[in-house]
């Protein structure tokens, strides 16, 4: 390929129809059960249930016939969720999931007043240190903050919550929420992308700790998604030209998803991170 030839090729663009980010794009995913009533009276705690995808897993859940207890930081925004989706079906406890002390306390709770059937690990931070993709001047601080709350926190909340669920010896499923951040050499060195990337390790390893077990533990690492966290919210242009599919995920996709690797028929794919980014580009 010539010199000519190479610069057509880097200016060379695609025009996209928009396609924009409704309440019906999102209700159209919601409609249709994908466990087939397997998750019935179900008990699932879920971190990071307030946020864009986290509170699509929520719905999601709760529609397939689970009960929720919701974990957080912010007690307001966990009662604006609890009022969404009905005290019935719906719980929550706070959370700090920079200091272990208050995981360790939140999981011995959740233990002693809940038989805990799922836990989904969607709790995260992608800081602008992080979309800038920095290195060299990203602070001790920085990492640890992102750290502590994808990684660390995540792994001792699902040892603790694992042990609950193997006592128990009933079909159980933990699923952790990573990113392909963490597979991409562009977030190589960037806190989010180290913490996603030990996130899919660890998944393997705690599936291999509990093997021929009741437990089973799955990632899913998805693309650009339909959030705040990736500057887009109901009414936004979700439309893009990096993927095979033309957008970015719904968070209802991956809400879809998380369920039918809660239930029976998803059991096939415990121990793996499921990249779900329609073949995205960085």
């Amino acid at each position: 390929m010539n010199i000519l030839s190479r610069i057509c090729k880097k200016f060379a663009y695609t025009e996209l129809t928009p396609l924009y980010y409704t309440e019906v794009l999102k209700n159209s995913y919601c409609s249709t059960s994908v466990t087939g009533s397997q998750l019935q009276n179900k008990l699932a705690v879920v971190t990071g249930a307030y946020g864009g995808i986290g509170q699509a897993i929520v719905r999601r859940l709760i529609d397939e016939g689970c009960k929720v207890v919701l974990l957080g930081r912010n007690e307001g925004k966990l009662r604006e969720c609890v009022s969404m989706f009905g005290t019935g079906k719906v719980d929550y406890m706070v959370i700090d999931l920079t200091s272990c002390q208050s995981v360790s306390q939140v999981a011995k709770s959740l233990i002693r007043n809940y038989s805990i059937d799922i836990l989904v690990n969607c709790a995260g931070v992608f800081t602008d240190v992080d979309k800038k993709r920095y290195f060299r001047c990203v602070t001790k601080a920085q990492y640890l903050g992102v750290l502590n709350v994808n990684l660390k926190s995540t792994m001792l909340l699902s040892m603790l919550i694992a042990k609950h669920m193997f006592e128990r010896a009933i079909d159980s499923g933990i699923i952790n929420i990573a990113s392909i951040c963490g597979l991409s050499d562009a977030f190589k060195y960037t806190p989010y992308g180290i913490s996603k990337s030990g996130l899919m390790e660890f998944t393997n390893l705690l599936q291999k700790q509990y093997e021929n077990s009741n437990i089973f533990v799955t990632g899913i690492a998805p693309g650009s998604v339909a959030t705040m966290m990736g500057n887009k919210q109901t009414g936004s242009d979700i439309a893009i030209n990096t993927n095979i599919v033309k957008r970015v995920a719904l968070t209802e996709e991956i809400a879809s998803l998380v369920a039918f690797l809660c239930c029976e028929s998803g059991r096939s794919f415990g121990g793996r991170t499921i990249i779900a980014s329609g073949r995205e580009k960085f």
